[in-house]
């Protein structure tokens, strides 16, 4: 219910657990209710009793759904750049089989099957892309790229895009 006078009011009931709900209602003016709410400032009812909205802002709100945005999107792209990496290196060691090249000693073998299974029987196919290390502006390094952008999802505060001299501040790629 709201009335209007010259002045739009919001009816408000005090909330406090020394009342029953709706015990003790009062109103307060639509600017006062908006500027309150949007700032979470505290304020008091007609009886004394400190009132302050719960939960966030809608700025904050946004600012946090933003925040989360840019980080699956960073997490997105890497893992699009990691599977086009390993898929370009596994082609690459396709080639080099089919031409008979030992992808663990460089060598080349007319039967190159019979050589891995005799001298590298414990050959994982997972670490031929290995090596390849990723880094954090923080001084943190990953294995994979994915690895990388998980982390800096997970550190990436608000304002993180903004210059700033801090290399803490914005987490980003080293090339």
């Amino acid at each position: 219910m709201t009335l209007y006078l010259d002045i739009e009011y919001v009816p408000i009931a005090c909330g406090h657990e020394s009342h029953g709900p709706g015990d003790f209602a009062f109103a307060v003016t639509r600017a006062f209710y908006d500027e309150t709410k949007r700032t979470r400032r505290n304020w008091y009812c007609p009886m004394g009793h400190s009132r302050v909205w719960g939960g966030k802002t809608t700025e904050q709100k946004l600012e946090e759904a933003k925040s989360a945005e840019t980080a699956l999107r960073d997490q997105l792209s890497a893992a699009i750049r990691e599977g086009e990496l390993t898929r370009q290196a596994l082609l690459r060691d396709r080639q080099r089989f089919l031409n008979g090249v030992c992808v663990c000693c460089n060598r080349s073998f007319e039967n190159v099957r019979r050589h891995m299974s005799s001298q590298h029987p414990d050959f994982d196919v997972a670490k031929v892309a290995d090596g390849q290390k990723f880094q954090c502006s923080c001084g943190d390094s990953f294995t994979t790229l994915h690895g990388l952008r998980i982390h800096q999802g997970r550190q990436r505060r608000a304002g993180w895009d903004k210059p700033s001299t801090s290399k803490w501040s914005a987490h980003l790629t080293r090339v």
